[in-house]
């Protein structure tokens, strides 16, 4: 929908209509602005002086003079060239980083799904447990692509818990204190480090889908476990280049050159 809606003829006056009111604009009008009153008050005093009526005769006609023009037009454009590049370069890694991060996803669904079809060799109770971890997996790469990758991102108490339920189901532990006594804690307490209010990061997620596998399907052989693992690792690798990208703005100088020329 989005590719039939960008190579619509119509996008033309949509884009047009962008050029007035786009961002780039608004921070620009005034110095644009201020030079169009400039030029149109010259314009006007030039056309008096040209009619030669009182009290413009005689006073010289005024004009701005090219050379600041011709010296700092293909600076600007190289300046303009480099940061459409750069921008470009950006998208194009971002894009090639999310659908990794898809595809990992979906690699690592298929494995699940496959592995733990056999009825033989997995109980009733790990099918069902790889049920939810699929559906923690699905979860997961929803919050990743259209929470946290997202300006704006409000954390879903809901989809946190969602989460860690079908990740880890009510597996609890026993865990002793620095006074020796123990008590019953929760696996995504563990995970979370005592501090139910922790913000849910992707790392903390995927955390607890790895665990999750880990103590769930414990009929996965050391092949089939690695080969999860490695998913993991290149969703987290290909989730840090998105996060570079979006962390790390266009170097500044290039913008601060762009709007002051």
């Amino acid at each position: 929908a989005r590719w039939e809606r960008h190579r619509s003829p119509v996008r033309y006056s949509r884009l047009l209509i962008g050029t007035f009111f786009g961002v780039t604009s608004r921070r620009i009008s005034p110095v644009v602005l201020a030079v169009a009153g400039f030029s149109a008050a010259l314009d006007v005093y030039n056309a008096a002086v040209d009619s030669g009526q009182e009290p413009y005769a005689g006073l010289p006609d005024l004009s701005l003079p090219l050379v600041p023009f011709e010296l700092t037009a293909p600076v600007l454009g190289l300046l303009l060239v480099f940061r459409s590049n750069t921008a470009y370069e950006r998208f194009n890694l971002g894009s090639d980083a999310s659908w990794q991060i898809t595809g990992r996803f979906r690699s690592l669904i298929r494995q699940l799904m496959s592995w733990t079809a056999d009825n033989k060799r997995f109980s009733r109770e790990e099918r069902l447990a790889s049920y939810d971890l699929i559906d923690s997996c699905v979860l997961m790469h929803w919050i990743i692509m259209h929470d946290y990758l997202r300006p704006g991102h409000v954390e879903s108490p809901q989809e946190r818990a969602k989460l860690f339920r079908k990740a880890l189901g009510n597996v609890e532990f026993k865990a002793s204190s620095s006074d020796g006594s123990s008590k019953t804690v929760e696996l995504h307490e563990m995970i979370l480090g005592g501090n139910k209010a922790s913000r849910l990061t992707p790392s903390t997620g995927i955390t607890a889908i790895s665990v999750g596998i880990a103590t769930r399907l414990p009929t996965l052989d050391t092949q089939e476990t690695t080969q999860i693992d490695e998913q993991f690792c290149e969703i987290m690798t290909y989730l840090g280049t998105c996060e570079k990208l979006l962390r790390t703005p266009i170097p500044l100088g290039y913008t601060r050159y762009s709007v002051r020329f």
